[in-house]
Order: C-alpha cells, then structure tokens, then sequence
C-alpha cells in the first residue's frame, strides 16, 4: 500500500502503519491458525489425551497446547486494546516474551523425546539431548533477559497522534538476533539426528518407501519447524524494527502444532482406531513415546512375537518397535533391531509393514 496526495501522514509515518498493521495481521493469522489446527485435533484429543490417566505425555500435551493458546491470545489482545499504560504494555510485552520461552522449551522436551525413542532410548544420545537442551535453554533465557523490554514510550512516529493507542513496538535489540541463531541451530541439529536415523532405516532395510518412513518418524514436524525458525531469523535481521516480530507468533504457532499433533498421532498409530478400544476401555493410553519390547523366541519366532505385540496392542497399530527378549528358559538372546510393525486383529495372520525383520539366532 502507498500514500496518495490526501493522506494527512508523511511518507514515513505511512510506512510505519502499514507494516505495523501487516504485522498485526500476520499475529491473527498465527492465532486463527492455532486455533482452527485446535478444533480440527478436537476429536483425536478427546479420545487420547482426555480419556488418558495423568502423565507426563498427557500433562506436556495440555500444557503445550492450552498454554500456547492463552500466550497467543495475550498477544492479539494487546494489539487491540486502547487506553493502555506504559505498564500494562511492558506487562504484556514481559509475559508474551517469557511465555514463547516456556513454550520453546516444553515443545523441545517433546521433540527429543521422539528422538530418544527413535535412538532405542540410547544412553550416548540421552546424554547428548540432555547437554544441547540445557545449553538451548540458558542461551535462550540469558539473551532474552538482556533485551526483553524494561521501559516504554510510544514511539516518536506517533507523536503527532494521541488517538492512536496500543501497544506498539519501537525498538529491536540487535541480540535478538542471536536467540534466532541459536534457535535455528537447535532445531538443525534435531533435524540431522532425525535426518540420519531415517535415512539408516531406509538404506538398511530393502524394499520399504522413503515417504512411509517419513510419515511414521514424524519428520515433517522437524523440517517445518525448521523452516519457521530460519524464515525468523532472515525477519529479526533484515526487516524493520516494528516487522522484526512478525515471526514470533508463527514460531510459536509452529511449535504448539508440531509437537501435540506428534503426540496425537503416536498415539493414534499406538492404539489403532477399531471399534474395539470402545469394549476393552482406555487403560493404557499413558503410554509414554519410547519403543516396547517384542520376545524374539526359537520356534515359532514370528508367531509369537506378533501375538505378544497384538496382545499388548489391543487392536491396529503402526509403530516403533525394540526386539528385545524376555527372561526365559524358552527365549533366545537375539540383538535387538528396530522394526515398525503394523498388527490387523481380523487377518488371520500379522502384517508387517517397514522394517519387520526378525533377529537371525543361531545361524536358524
């Protein structure tokens, strides 16, 4: 949009408008957006979160997605509110800065809990996801501490006009900046040991599909993520101050999405959709996001597995599996691999899908 000879605004306090005002609509859109993907998730929510015992997978879920929610709607209503103080603005300014921090740190717990299950729960990559979690987080609130705002003024394009009232940005801290780096650089390397561990599974295994693979270990949530975080990072350094933000509600908007529909769908290809699930009830819907164990047993070796696998199922899933083995006379001690396995109650046999293949013990 331009100025034309009747605007009563010079040049750049036209500009200045315009972008503040583009810069509000793109902080409803990441709201509409959150709460649209809400009502949409409504049902799969309902079914397995709400119906769930309380855990640590249900509480990050609830907190992830009602406590974005609240941050986002914080943020609208500050762009809209007139007669507002100083005050309330540095309030408002405090909470919606510290509050995206909480979020980023919750949703970055639930990624590398995916992670760490992806790993069968290796110790090397536990450590490792403890170290650059914590190294994220100090970075994160250390920078943000200095350059969260402390004072506010209205800025000096709207002097001339004191109907205009909100809560407007006018100053960006150039080590904001820096928060965006260190953001994008967590989620690359989130995005390399999904990469990696992905491409393992399809090399290794013959005859699978590369999108199969991807869809299963929620890699899209990954590289989208991704992809918000460095579109931030170019907005923080090139845009004009009062576009600086533009990307924040989105980043959080992204996270909030990303992360309890990877719950959702974790446990929706956990639990199956049968009609079943309505007669035998919801008792173990606290599974947490890390693999099970399947026996891998001398004879019979795929019969029994997959029995036991449909036995702890209940019902249709596809999921990440560990073969491991039980303490038996019976069971021979098998190196373990990962396999995703997809169990159909009313086939009279198992069907595997990826990365099906059984231990070899013994030569057998």
């Amino acid at each position: 949009m331009s100025s034309n000879s009747t605007t009563p605004f010079d040049p750049d306090t036209w500009s200045y408008l315009n972008n503040v005002l583009g810069a509000h609509y793109a902080l409803v859109a990441a709201f509409a957006w959150l709460a649209i993907d809400w009502l949409l998730c409504m049902g799969m929510e309902m079914k397995y979160i709400w119906t769930a015992p309380w855990g640590s997978t249900k509480g990050l879920y609830l907190f992830t997605r009602y406590f974005g929610l609240a941050i986002l709607a914080l943020l609208v209503i500050t762009f809209n509110l007139s007669n507002v103080s100083p005050s309330m603005c540095i309030a408002f300014f405090q909470i919606g800065t510290w509050g995206s921090v909480w979020m980023m740190g919750t949703v970055s717990y639930i990624l590398l809990l995916r992670i760490h299950a992806m790993y069968a729960r290796s110790r090397r990559v536990g450590i490792f996801s403890v170290v650059i979690y914590f190294a994220h987080l100090v970075a994160a609130f250390g920078i943000l501490g200095v350059s969260v705002q402390k004072s506010y003024t209205p800025p000096d394009t709207l002097a001339e006009f004191p109907t205009m009232t909100g809560c407007f940005v006018n100053q960006s801290n150039p080590i904001l900046v820096t928060y965006w780096i260190f953001r994008l650089l967590f989620d690359a390397i989130l995005l390399l040991m999904v990469g990696y561990k992905t491409t393992h599974r399809y090399v290794s295994y013959s005859g699978i599909d590369l999108l199969d693979v991807m869809i299963k270990d929620n890699v899209s949530a990954f590289i989208f993520i991704f992809c918000v975080q460095s579109i931030n990072l170019f907005a923080s350094r090139l845009a004009p101050v009062e576009l600086s933000g533009v990307g924040l509600p989105f980043s959080i908007a992204t996270d909030i999405i990303m992360s309890t529909r990877l719950i959702l769908h974790i446990r929706e290809a956990f639990f199956g959709t049968d009609d079943e699930e309505e007669e035998q009830g919801l008792d173990f819907k606290d599974i947490p996001m890390n693999p099970l164990l399947a026996a891998s047993r001398r004879d019979n070796r795929d019969r029994e597995a997959m029995s036991a696998l449909r036995s702890q199922n209940r019902g249709r899933h596809n999921s990440t599996f560990i073969g491991g083995f039980e303490d038996d006379d019976d069971t021979e001690r098998a190196p373990g691999v990962m396999v995703t396995v997809e169990i159909q109650r009313d086939e009279p046999g198992a069907r595997r899908s990826t990365f099906a293949r059984q231990p070899n013990a013994g030569g057998n």
